[in-house]
């Protein structure tokens, strides 16, 4: 696993909102952090962390949560819209009020679109590139010329009982087309956001009392239902339709086919009720995925089944139209009836993916190992044929480590399942202390893996050796499970690999200059390093290399492919970023 992570972008599409008018900044302490990094993250000293957390010296702990700074959560921020139009194509402004960022590379590594974003929202984006964006409005804000107002009163904020929320859309040159109060939902419990090719916008969130939304209003019938709410382009709602649960619903996700149906998921208590059609939980929750027509009829629900408490962490559709199911369970997990094992187990495995049909039926379920859902890992991937991979990593016994809690070495596979969930090939990495980070299905059924490892790896034909120190390494294999190449990553820490639609090859990482001594690396810079971005041939070299310049080391978020198919990165870096030419 990665040693620098810090945050997983809400690639479960949630929002966790702050109320109070005042609160105290908190971190807690992963993988790869450091004093140094978590300072400029949070643009404070070191010795004021020091002081805060009565520390004598800069050692921290993972899982450590660390005090910051106060913050007023009620100073007006003014969110800088003005991408394309304003920034050159090079360079993109330090701007504190809005530290997140988003810029695009083409598939011959020309930098395009850098832009601020506002920070803590949901994105996504239609067919003509307008993007649209939905967050927690717990201060005033400002689009442009538009100018939002929480409707929250002071005393109502402090309660905690109610979170404001807002809409907004920018126009693909980044100018802002509108921005809207949107609801008041439950404090705490979150958004989710879709959006359709021609603009259609749905938003999902939670509420335990009466819900208005232009002039539009629900009732709540129990402890937490679910609203969804469909927009125009143009802002204007469309229809609104509730869900409900007798024990309560948590964690929405929502995602559109290319039909314009609704895929909607979260977890439930007791009795679940769209429309007419009800679904009871088996445990403490349960999983749900409903499919809804464009005009918000239900469809069909499938469900899991669970004696305990279960936790929906992705869902993903996949190029054939099934919905894919990552999760997490404290007990026995079924399926159809169908148990996937109990816990623990001999690997304390609590994780958990499954696929479902467009007919709503389960396919397959399996468990899987994983150390945790801290790092910034994608751990399984599909293609348009629906076959699946996945990565288990699970500790070993008796060396110590320096990265994983417990000191334990680790152990990873690779597994191929068909649209059925047939086995196709599992095939275990060979080498001492392998994790595996992230994978991303290739064309003809190939796959781009990318880890960590400490000491040897051989990947058929291919054999490597990090030294002294825990190393990187990427490698692609084909339908067959065979590696047909693997290198050793020379930078400094390597976050995502990428194939796009038509099997180009992405590495995404922060790269510092060194010396190679032959052991320790000699780094001529402190701080993490700056983003870079390769592309790579069918044999695994190195086309061409993009850096991004920045005196602030920007954490790296996620990634998806734009309308246009070029590679898109999530970040956060209040400070200036110079966008570097391409070099071969």
């Amino acid at each position: 696993m990665l040693k620098s992570f810090k945050y997983l972008f809400p690639l479960l599409l949630i929002l966790i909102p702050a109320l109070l008018s005042s609160e105290l900044v908190t971190h807690r302490v992963e993988s790869g952090d450091t004093l140094y990094n978590i300072s400029k993250r949070y643009d404070v000293t070191i010795d004021q962390i020091k002081e805060l957390n009565s520390l004598t010296d800069n050692t921290i702990r993972l899982g450590q949560v660390l005090k910051i700074k106060e913050s007023d959560r009620l100073a007006a921020v003014t969110i800088q819209p003005e991408g394309k139009i304003s920034l050159p194509a090079d360079k993109l402004p330090a701007d504190q009020g809005a530290p997140h960022f988003s810029v695009a590379i083409d598939s011959e590594g020309r930098w395009t679109n850098p832009r601020r974003i506002p920070s803590d929202a949901l994105f996504a984006e239609d067919a003509a590139g307008s993007r649209y964006y939905a967050g927690v409005l717990s201060q005033n804000m400002s689009f442009g010329s538009f100018k939002l107002q929480s409707r929250l009163s002071a005393e109502q904020s402090k309660d905690g009982i109610l979170a404001d929320t807002w809409l907004a859309c920018q126009n693909s040159d980044g100018s802002w087309r509108w921005a809207k109060n949107f609801a008041l939902v439950k404090a705490g419990t979150g958004l989710a956001l879709a959006v359709g090719g021609s603009g259609s916008v749905y938003a999902a969130g939670l509420f335990d009392q009466e819900l208005e939304i232009d002039n539009q209003k629900l009732q709540a019938g129990g402890p937490s239902d679910l609203f969804l709410a469909k927009f125009d382009n143009s802002g204007k709602l469309l229809w609104l339709k509730k869900g409900l649960s007798s024990g309560g619903i948590s964690s929405p996700i929502l995602s559109l086919n290319q039909d314009g149906n609704i895929f909607l998921g979260g977890e439930f208590s007791g009795t679940l009720s769209f429309d007419d059609a009800e679904n009871s939980s088996s445990g403490d929750s349960d999983l749900f995925v409903t499919m809804l027509d464009s005009m918000g009829s239900r469809i069909w629900t499938a469900t899991t089944g669970s004696d305990k408490a279960e936790k929906l962490l992705k869902m993903e559709l996949t190029g054939n139209g099934g919905i894919l199911i990552y999760g997490s369970t404290q007990g026995s997990f079924k399926i159809e009836g169908t148990k996937l094992g109990e816990l623990p187990d001999s690997a304390d495995n609590r994780f958990f993916l499954a696929r479902i049909e467009p007919d709503g039926r389960w396919v397959w379920g399996s468990r899987i190992q994983q150390l945790g859902t801290q790092c910034l890992c994608n751990h399984f991937s599909s293609d348009t044929e629906g076959n699946t991979w996945f990565a288990d990593n699970f500790y070993a016994s008796g060396k110590s480590h320096d990265i994983y809690t417990g000191g334990m070495s680790v152990n990873s596979q690779l597994t191929m399942l068909n649209a059925q969930g047939k086995k196709i090939w599992s095939k275990s990495m060979g080498g001492t202390d392998v994790s595996i980070d992230w994978i991303s299905a290739g064309p003809n059924s190939g796959l781009f893996v990318s880890g960590s490892f400490l000491g040897s790896l051989t990947l058929g034909d291919c054999k490597l050796d990090s030294g002294s120190q825990t190393a990187q390494y990427y490698a692609y294999f084909d339908s067959k499970g065979n590696c047909l190449w693997a290198r050793k990553w020379l930078g400094t820490n390597l976050y995502f690999n990428m194939v796009s639609s038509s099997g180009e090859l992405y590495l995404v990482g922060k790269h510092q200059q060194y010396i190679d001594t032959g052991s320790t690396p000699h780094y001529f810079e402190m701080g993490d390093g700056d983003l870079l971005v390769t592309q790579l041939d069918g044999e695994g070299n190195w086309i061409w290399v993009s850096r991004a310049d920045s005196k602030v080391s920007p954490d790296l978020l996620r990634l998806d492919f734009d309308r246009l198919d070029n590679l898109r990165i999530w970040g956060y870096n209040p400070g200036e970023m110079l966008f570097s030419p391409v070099k071969p």
